[in-house]
């Protein structure tokens, strides 16, 4: 069986094993370490995670230590080196370590801007990741500017039928709304939430994601009876879909009883709830 089908805790004894027999420069330990980073960070996305932190930590390390083998063996970086990178990064950025990120996400662009097509879909993915990185510093035009570029290109490469175009439509809009375009950030939210809703049914994660997004939208314009309602389809389905302590959980319970601190929405969480 491949390493990249084993089960998270066989793939960790196989290191260990590899470790002791061959040393802690073998060059398989790369592919290894990389998988074991894949692996935590897939039970993160997935809301399969026991415990966010500690998991989220142990992605870093793994990617981290397949990057320093790159290093310490003296490998030419590749388009594997710019995957480990991005990872890694993504993490960081999470973990809002701004620095890292973005020295990270930088590499991974030019490696891939290299070695790849410009419209390639992991060009693409590394332009927006780095847009993403900019809206969490708050630096809009750079980030703006990245966001326009990845969503023309998905649009060109890949048509508007799919996933990524919904991702790209949806940073756009959270761009837009921080920037007080209400009107644009809305026509985008909701052009993101249908196109995922017809790929992906209406019980999934990123569903709920963008039922968040918007709810906040409406938050913010003081139409607190549709928030309401679209955070509490957005908590439901994510107590469905994520374990309990998941950040997204987190989120929205805070969005919620922010959203009924206000005067005349004095009702309780913990009452609506029961």
């Amino acid at each position: 069986m491949s390493e990249n089908l084993l089960p998270l805790n066989d793939l960790q004894i196989l290191v260990k094993q590899v470790e002791t027999e061959k040393g802690d420069h073998d060059p398989s330990l790369i592919r290894l370490y990389k998988n074991l980073g894949d692996a935590y960070k897939h039970k993160l996305e997935k809301g399969e995670n026991e415990n966010y932190q500690k998991e989220q930590q142990q992605a870093i390390v793994y990617y981290s230590k397949a990057l320093e083998l790159y290093e310490i063996l003296e490998r030419p970086s590749d388009l594997n080196y710019s995957n480990i990178a991005n990872n890694l990064a993504s993490l960081y950025d999470d973990q809002e370590k701004y620095e890292e990120a973005e020295f990270l996400f930088e590499q991974a662009l030019e490696l891939r801007e290299r070695l790849l097509e410009k419209d390639h879909p992991d060009v693409i993915h590394s332009l927006n990741n780095l847009a993403i990185l900019y809206y969490h510093e708050e630096r809009y035009e750079e980030a703006e500017k990245l966001f326009e570029q990845g969503l023309e290109l998905r649009k060109q490469r890949l048509g508007e039928n799919n996933l990524d175009f919904a991702h790209s439509l949806n940073n756009l809009a959270s761009l837009y709304y921080n920037q007080g375009k209400l009107e644009k950030a809305e026509c985008l939210y909701l052009q993101a939430l249908e196109l995922k809703k017809k790929l992906l049914g209406e019980n999934h994660i990123y569903v709920a994601d963008s039922l968040n997004n918007l709810a906040a939208l409406y938050h913010n314009q003081r139409r607190y009876e549709e928030a309401e309602c679209l955070y509490l389809q957005a908590l439901n389905m994510s107590q469905k879909l994520l374990s309990e302590n998941h950040p997204k959980i987190a989120n929205i319970v805070d969005n919620l009883a922010l959203l009924y601190s206000h005067p005349g929405r004095d009702i309780s969480l913990r009452e609506r709830q029961q």
